[in-house]
């Protein structure tokens, strides 16, 4: 079973050298705590770190970002974390230290506040995703879709057959938010496993931009009360108990 140990919510850049600003996403791994020891920079998935397997320690970020136990974005149980925000410094807790061996940004990697939708073939936004940026007529695969994240204001429809037929669901984002440097307002909206996507549930075979159903679903708040860098376990603990974090 997945487990999903914390989410952040946007923050101020830490101190130290000037970062890139904008909507694009980007990644600093760090082999020490508060952004300390070697530095490797990510602008897209990486699906194994090589040299950087269970190494990183902190990290700095911007946009959307999932970070995994294990190679190929989870190809077994492991453990998800994910963070978001811009300019956004945090150090692991004791759960994911030295222990993170592939990443991936969530969204449009040079505009995180553009509308997308992308679909995941494990629960907790692990295994292979499709990334949708318009109407697809046909994304089904032979394993289904566990979780879903919408990026962006607008509403998709997810269709339970081909060509926009079927039972249909309009998911939206809004239950997580990050503010750009720039004072933009950008939207998640976070569906982690499939009994969050109403009737279509895992069988997602289309998928149509915009509203266009009678059913509408918004992503749960799935947000820890405190950044990464700051959540003492008391607080984790009441993450646990308010539903906003999980265990196996």
């Amino acid at each position: 079973m997945f487990h999903l140990l914390l989410t952040a919510a946007a923050a101020a850049a830490a101190g130290g050298a000037a970062r890139p600003s904008g909507l694009r996403q980007w990644l600093d791994g760090y082999s020490g705590q508060h952004q300390t020891g070697s530095l490797i920079t990510y602008h897209d998935s990486a699906s194994s770190l090589g040299g950087w397997n269970d190494v990183m320690r902190s990290a700095c970020i911007n946009g959307f970002w999932v970070f995994y136990e294990h190679d190929q974005f989870n190809y077994e149980s492991g453990k998800v974390l994910w963070a978001y925000g811009f300019n956004y410094c945090f150090t692991f807790r004791e759960d994911m230290d030295k222990q993170v061996s592939s990443v991936r940004p969530v969204g449009h990697l040079v505009d995180a506040a553009a509308d997308s939708l992308t679909l995941f073939e494990g629960t907790l936004f692990s295994g292979s995703q499709v990334f949708i940026d318009a109407s697809a007529y046909n994304v089904s695969t032979a394993y289904g879709y566990q979780s879903v994240i919408v990026t962006g204001p607008d509403a998709w429809t997810i269709y339970s057959g081909d060509n926009y037929t079927g039972y249909s669901v309009c998911l939206y984002s809004g239950s997580d938010s990050a503010v750009s440097p720039s004072g933009q307002k950008i939207t998640y909206g976070l569906f982690p496993t499939a009994d969050y996507l109403g009737v279509v549930g895992s069988n997602i075979r289309s998928a149509r931009k915009g509203c266009y159903s009678g059913v509408t679903l918004r992503g749960q708040p799935l947000t820890a009360e405190n950044h990464i860098s700051t959540v003492v376990e008391e607080e984790w603990e009441k993450a646990l108990d308010n539903g906003y974090a999980f265990e196996p």
